[in-house]
């Protein structure tokens, strides 16, 4: 049976803990600890997850389990989990965000490296460091451990955890856990705990650390405590932080629980934001469950912590005390089967052509939204909604005993508030009316775009065909049906295959260089279709070497790929060991001769290129058929048509590049000073390092200036991100854009910029938006909070 103690006073619980911690410190797995009976993975061992008897590594008493977690659907996280309950709690995960399907292998390689390739043959290290590891244990602790040939610790599982801590497990300072995105929903969620720096343990909302007011919702008050300061979950149980002298300096759980061998505990960041204590009996018997021990914060309601219900929901309590998130009335969740995510409305509001007549208000009782409000008025609820009524910027009144609150979309931290008089107006649509000018202004759109893709389809074609009647006609310039071979794959949409003497002959034997990029150097050229045709010729190094249908089958992807924002890929050649790509030409060369020339573009150019960039990599990311990571965004890779309409360079290309299946400082992709943090870490690589390197250009942009000038007098301003982080602190944005009256004249869109920039070059990958994101900030659709300090300057 589980003994718990309660204890009145923290006089009494630091004594007792004391005691405890000095009768149980030698027994704690400290990081130099391997002292416990273990089952060694010796190298070239291998698991499956295709194999039910070879899918994990059990640890000595089978307690614990290291290996393929099922998660639904044929997918799985490499993970570690309470193996002998029928739960099978997963308490660590190395790819919680990107789960592996059936046929992926985890190894611990002959080289002394621990990894995972996914069914696709992707390559995931969880370690390759320079120590090699002679085996692998996973410990009865929970704790999977890596050891050198001397049996010295080199990496252990403890110290990089997810959203759990086990019994003996001590978090360091600036170690972060992350909550889940929801019960059974493993990605990374919307909570943070962290030990900072300053001893200070804190939990806040993702993205929201260090933003006043709505930041941290739980501390400790510690800050000042010297180094180091550890968060101890001992082996009895309790839960505290220790300083560098051994004294327990905050108590977090007032609990002790007995460590009997009959009980599991954990404590875990749940998916609602609280840091809960768990105990289980040891035992197979389905109807036994996790037992709550404690809550961090105790003094909080889930509707308490910021942010719950996302922008424009509001937070109601369930029978269990649980956060419950609803919309408003004719507003509906941005991902139904999320309602956590926010709700979005389902009409159109704005001052063009506002009549109040076509709208109502909604009144909730006891519901509020008590940020963001640009106005109060004192007077009665009737007056209150007449107010906003009249007002075409007013979303959201809240009435509060003679106050009245007038807000804009969106709205955050809405939660039920029993205090007596609270009333939440809000103004809707009456009828559908408004839903229905809506659909209609989506559907004419569409049909106009589907009108507009076809037609230039049919003119695409059309043009194609000219052009191979033409040059089957002319002698001396490159016959089209002579280079066009049958594709025995796929086809390959809308592109030529053309011949390497054709290509010679157009860019008159590649003398005329364009310019010179990480994927191969590229040419100008010319063809003769009655008027002169220019073209660029890129021809590429280190290919892959896997033949002309693999070369093809890539290439099949880019060519499927159009929008306004990207280079259009017009033909290839694949002849012998020749690769080469044919784009259309770009009169007004680069990104960056247009920025950093002598003649600083105007400030309403400069919005519309970033807003046509992120364009043009949200439809990389999220829009295309296949979606695509550019890997290497930099103004070089942005060209500018004849009308200055930005089109990204070398989308897709990554794949064609020669690589193996490590990941080394060697052959990390893109371009210096635009390469995001975790190119340089053992972490899967995902779509968020466009984020960083589009953050930085976009910060160029703004300025006008390089992400690095070694010419500046004042080595503050020699980093570009350094120097905007610091004029943004000292709310000097104006002195990015001295002299330019344009630019001074719309000084919110400046700050609005330099803030989404600061967000896109977070360390933190996570932290960063989406590019879908990124262009609603931009665009002002959607409020920009206050960025963290935690980035990264440019390398």
């Amino acid at each position: 049976m589980a003994i718990v103690l309660e204890l009145t006073t923290l006089a009494t619980m630091e004594r007792l803990l004391t005691l405890f911690f000095y009768i149980s410190v030698f027994f704690l797995p400290f990081p130099d600890a391997y002292a416990q009976s273990n089952q060694n993975m010796s190298l070239g061992t291998t698991l499956l997850s295709s194999s039910p008897n070879n899918s994990y590594w059990a640890s000595p008493s089978g307690h614990f389990a290291f290996g393929f977690y099922p998660i639904g659907s044929g997918q799985f996280l490499v993970g570690i989990w309470f193996n002998k309950i029928p739960e099978k709690t997963l308490v660590w995960s190395a790819n919680r965000d990107q789960p592996v399907k059936n046929g992926s292998t985890i190894l611990l390689t002959i080289d002394g490296w621990v990894g995972f390739t996914d069914s696709q043959g992707q390559q995931n290290w969880i370690y390759n460091g320079s120590d090699r590891v002679n085996s692998g244990s996973m410990l009865d602790t929970g704790n999977l451990v890596l050891v050198s040939s001397n049996t010295s610790v080199i990496w252990q599982s403890f110290e990089y955890p997810s959203d759990t801590l086990l019994p003996g497990q001590n978090l360091a300072q600036e170690i972060t856990l992350y909550s889940n995105h929801m019960d059974g929903d493993y990605r990374t969620g919307r909570f943070t705990l962290v030990l900072q720096s300053d001893s200070n343990l804190v939990l806040y909302p993702t993205n929201r650390r260090f933003i006043f007011p709505n930041g941290a919702y739980y501390w400790t008050g510690t800050d000042g405590t010297k180094s180091p300061v550890y968060l101890v979950f001992n082996q009895t149980g309790a839960i505290y932080l220790l300083s560098s002298t051994n004294h327990i300096i905050s108590i977090i759980s007032s609990h002790l629980v007995n460590t009997t061998e009959d009980y599991y505990q954990r404590v875990t960041l749940d998916s609602d934001g609280f840091f809960r204590q768990y105990s289980r009996q040891k035992s197979p018997d389905s109807s036994l469950s996790w037992t709550v021990v404690s809550t961090t914060p105790s003094n909080k309601s889930a509707c308490g912590i910021p942010g719950v219900c996302g922008y424009n929901g509001y937070c109601v309590l369930d029978q269990d005390q649980k956060a419950k998130c609803l919309c408003p009335d004719k507003f509906s969740y941005l991902d139904p089967s999320y309602p956590f995510s926010g709700c979005k409305k389902d009409f159109i509001t704005g001052c063009e052509g506002y009549t109040p007549s076509n709208y109502s208000m909604v009144e909730l009782q006891d519901v509020d939204w008590p940020n963001g409000d640009y106005e109060m008025l004192t007077t009665d609820k009737e007056s209150c909604k007449d107010a906003c009524m009249k007002d075409c910027n007013c979303d959201l009144a809240v009435y509060r005993v003679s106050f009245c609150y007038k807000k804009r979309l969106p709205w955050l931290d809405g939660r039920q508030d029993r205090t007596i008089g609270l009333r939440a107006l809000i103004k809707v649509a009456n009828g559908n009316e408004q839903l229905k000018i809506a659909k209609q202004q989506q559907r004419s759109l569409i049909m106009v775009s589907e009108f507009l893709i076809g037609f230039s389809a049919i003119i695409f074609l059309l043009s194609l065909v000219v052009i191979a009647c033409i040059l089957k006609k002319r002698a001396g310039y490159p016959r089209v049906p002579s280079s066009v071979e049958p594709i025995e794959i796929n086809p390959i949409s809308n592109l030529i295959p053309f011949k390497y003497k054709h290509l010679f002959d157009a860019t008159n034997g590649f003398k005329d260089i364009l310019g010179r990029g990480s994927f191969g150097t590229v040419y100008k050229g010319v063809l003769d279709l009655g008027h002169q045709f220019e073209i660029a010729v890129k021809q590429l190094n280190k290919v892959v070497e896997k033949g002309e249908k693999v070369f093809r089958t890539e290439l099949s992807v880019i060519g499927q790929t159009h929008h306004k924002n990207l280079v259009q890929l017009l033909g290839f050649c694949d002849e012998s060991d020749h690769r080469l790509l044919v784009y259309e030409f770009m009169h007004n060369g680069t990104l960056a001769d247009f920025l950093f020339s002598s003649i600083r573009p105007s400030w309403g150019e400069r919005v519309e290129l970033a807003l046509g960039i992120a364009r043009g990599i949200t439809y990389l990311h999220e829009e295309c058929r296949a979606p695509i990571i550019h890997c290497d965004i930099k103004p070089q890779n942005v060209l500018l048509d004849k009308f200055n309409i930005p089109k990204i360079a070398d989308f897709g290309l990554a794949k064609l590049l020669q690589h193996d299946q490590t990941r080394t400082d060697t052959d990390i992709r893109g371009t210096r000073g635009y390469v995001a943090p975790e190119w340089f870490r053992n972490v899967s690589i995902t779509a968020k390092v466009d984020v960083y390197s589009f953050g930085i250009m976009l910060l160029e942009i703004i300025c006008c200036r390089k992400r690095m000038d070694l010419g500046q007098d004042d080595e503050r301003q020699v980093i570009l991100s350094d120097w905007v982080y610091d004029r943004f602190c000292e709310g000097k944005v104006h002195m990015l854009i001295e002299g330019e009256d344009e630019a001074l004249g719309d000084l919110e869109q400046v700050v609005r910029m330099v803030k989404v920039g600061l967000w896109c070059i977070q360390d933190d990958p996570s932290m960063r938006p989406s590019m879908k994101i990124v262009i609603l900030m931009l665009e002002g659709i959607i409020e920009v909070d206050q960025p963290p300090s935690s980035y990264v300057s440019a390398r």
